[in-house]
This record gives C-alpha cells, structure tokens and sequence, in this order.
C-alpha cells in the first residue's frame, strides 16, 4: 500500500507527469552533488516544482484513509512482540503472539528488521524472514552499545505492517525463564514461557 501511495500523493499536487518530472530532478545537473538524506530529497522535489512537506502530508492522509477503511481487518492482526535470547555468546531476537490473535497467527508470515542505531541509514537496516517462537539471529553488526535495535513486522500479501521500532538492552535477554517482551504485559509472561525451551535448539542449529 505504502509504495502506490507515494506516486497518487505526487499526483495530487496537480499534475500527471509529476513522478516523471522528479525522476528528472534527480538528474539535474543544478542538483548539488554533495546533498545527502533529507537535503537531498527536498532540493529535489523543489526542482521538479513539488513541495517535499505536502506530498508527505498528502501521502499520510491517504495511510489513514486506508487504515479507516479497513479498520476491523487492521484490528484482527496478530500483533509480534519481541523476547530476547541468548545462546552463549549470541543473542536473538524471537517473536511471540499472545492472546487475542495467538490462535491465528500461524497463517501469517513474519519478518523482524534491525539497524545498527536509532538514527542508522536506512541502507544499514537488515531483515530476516522469522518464524513465530524460534529467534532469529542477527549478527552482532547490528548491535552497538549494549542494545538491539528491532522492528518486527507481520506480512499482508506483499506488503509488510510493522510494529514501532524499539532498543531493547542485550542484557534482559533470556536466561533460563526470564524473559523481556516488548509491551507485554505480567499475565503475558507465562505464555512466553512455553517458548522458551525451543531456544537453545534452534540456536544450534
């Protein structure tokens, strides 16, 4: 949904050779060479005679268009939340889905999404395809400072609808039965639990 809203967000500012315009602009040779990340991005759109601000205010009037207009589905997702694990010098990343949508959740796919630091590039995000109650393994690349920094994410057909991204210290990660989980709850905890023993044998594998 997010990659065919951008091009109907540029249509709306009035013209229907917008995206082609602004694949223009990025081959301008009065665009400065040495702009980077959002600079970048606004000198650009200001070439091709688009405000960079209205199209992203365009753009997320249509994300709540859509989420309004298939709000009970929204709602009927499974919601991944996180446990971190540790398997000797490695730490995981494992999600979990408890009650409501527990029961349902194994006809979905999931994926979880790291970067090295909260303001990391986005060409520094790494993803894994991940398996409800195994962990997945990231490397330690993707951990600085102490902390992992984690999304995960459940697929609805190609797209993928993710959770806030949060950094959780590797030092809360599983040992024996205790168990860190992102936005859960006490009565949460003894759910978890259960998962707990396939741990170290996925680690190992």
């Amino acid at each position: 949904m997010g990659g065919e809203r951008y091009p109907e967000a540029l249509i709306a500012q009035g013209r229907d050779d917008a995206l082609a315009r602004l694949l223009r602009a990025f081959d301008d040779p009065r665009l400065p060479s040495d702009l980077y990340g959002l600079p970048l991005w606004q000198s650009t759109f200001q070439l091709a005679g688009f405000d960079l601000a209205a199209v992203v205010d365009e753009f997320y009037r249509g994300v709540d268009d859509y989420a309004a207009l298939h709000a009970e589905r929204i709602a009927a997702l499974p919601r991944p939340r996180v446990v971190l694990v540790r398997a000797e010098r490695r730490i995981g990343a494992m999600p979990v889905v408890v009650s409501p949508q527990a029961s349902d959740a194994a006809e979905f796919g999931f994926v979880m999404r790291f970067r090295p630091a909260p303001d990391s590039p986005l060409a520094e995000y790494r993803q894994f395809p991940a398996t409800l109650n195994e962990p997945v393994w990231p490397g330690s690349r993707q951990m600085l400072g102490g902390r992992v920094c984690l999304q995960p994410g459940v697929e609805v057909g190609a797209e993928v609808l993710y959770e806030p991204w949060t950094c959780l210290p590797t030092s809360e990660a599983v040992e024996e039965l205790g168990v860190t989980i992102v936005k859960g709850k006490k009565e949460d905890v003894e759910a978890v639990k259960t998962t707990i023993g396939k741990v170290h044998a996925a680690a190992a594998k």
